[in-house]
């Protein structure tokens, strides 16, 4: 399970006057009709590490672009309990995990499942962040949830029923480009007694990389391949890759296309012992235009570093990675 802690806070806004503000950084009233200041947020930039809402019954908000203006919060005040229906008793609210259809549970002090709902679309498998909060100032907690790394970052703010509140269809804090997810808690700034949200990215880069539905990473010193599905290794294997010559670029690639035949062969210059031609060889994956993961039935020193720079892999792992990949697949190769 995931989740994040919160505390309480007041009513929320509408998207596209988030957007507007967030990348303008002026002071806006959303409602001109509105003369008090019902909600006021910071952020420091586009993609920022932190920012906050000070929010009211109407759903108003003033953007305010001061990074000083953040509050601290006092110890202890975070939660992830709160009594969402009225009967004395705290409930625990946690959010699904990476690889799971969305959804949040809620359980009674005792630990048994009062109930469990859906939580945004079921394709969205980046697991769902989630924190409870007092939202529109009726003194019952509501619940704060947040998408995980790798989803467009997409806030709702529901009942303790799973029912959504305002603004209908939430709100989208860092833009609906930022895919790197967000956290969510919310609570009483230290010496003050309005309540804030404070959001954060769940993974700064905004690619969501390590929670993608698929995704490969290749560690060069372990010459060790590692394959995930939103997070979870499904698979690992010994592999070989570039020598100190002929290293293997490092950094983020994708997979670009899915080849079932390459002929292997390169020329260095003229009786140069580097020169090579392996003949044809099935099962390659193109991450660069020169450099494949592939099917190297021509050693078994997998583990050690023997290519001229791609990835080489024994036949029952590169069968199986073969199949299991998509193209636009990440692959990230580090040392």
């Amino acid at each position: 399970m995931t989740y994040l802690k919160a505390g309480t806070a007041g009513a929320f806004f509408a998207a596209a006057a988030i957007a507007a503000a967030f990348f303008a950084f002026s002071v806006t009233a959303v409602s001109a009709s509105e003369t008090s200041v019902l909600a006021e947020g910071v952020a420091p930039a586009a993609y920022p590490e932190a920012a906050y809402w000070r929010v009211g019954r109407l759903g108003q908000a003033v953007w305010l672009a001061e990074k000083s203006e953040i509050p601290s919060f006092p110890a202890g005040v975070p939660s992830v309990t709160g009594d969402l229906d009225g009967d004395g008793l705290e409930e625990t609210v946690t959010g699904s995990g990476p690889g799971e259809e969305p959804s949040v549970s809620v359980f009674r002090p005792d630990g048994s499942l009062i109930r469990k709902f859906p939580a945004y679309d079921p394709g969205m498998r980046h697991g769902v962040n989630a924190a409870v909060g007092d939202v529109d100032g009726d003194g019952r907690p509501e619940i704060v949830i947040g998408t995980g790394s790798g989803a467009v970052a997409h806030v709702l703010i529901l009942d303790g029923e799973g029912r959504m509140k305002a603004p209908a269809g939430g709100f989208f804090p860092f833009g609906r480009e930022f895919r790197g997810g967000v956290t969510v808690s919310v609570g009483n700034p230290a010496g003050s007694d309005s309540a804030v949200i404070l959001v954060a990215p769940a993974d700064s880069d905004g690619v969501g990389r390590a929670f993608a539905p698929k995704f490969v990473s290749v560690d060069v010193s372990e010459q060790r391949l590692r394959a995930y599905e939103y997070g979870r290794e499904v698979r690992t294997f010994l592999v070989s890759t570039g020598t100190a010559r002929h290293p293997t670029p490092l950094g983020d690639f994708s997979v670009l296309a899915k080849v079932p035949e390459v002929i292997y062969r390169w020329t260095y210059g003229p009786d140069s012992p580097d020169n090579y031609d392996l003949g044809r060889t099935p099962w390659n994956l193109r991450i660069l235009p020169h450099i494949y993961i592939h099917y190297a039935p021509w050693h078994d020193n997998f583990g050690r570093r023997v290519s001229h720079g791609c990835i080489n892999v024994n036949l029952g792992n590169i069968r199986w990675l073969y199949d299991w990949a998509e193209v636009g697949m990440p692959v990230t190769i580090v040392d």
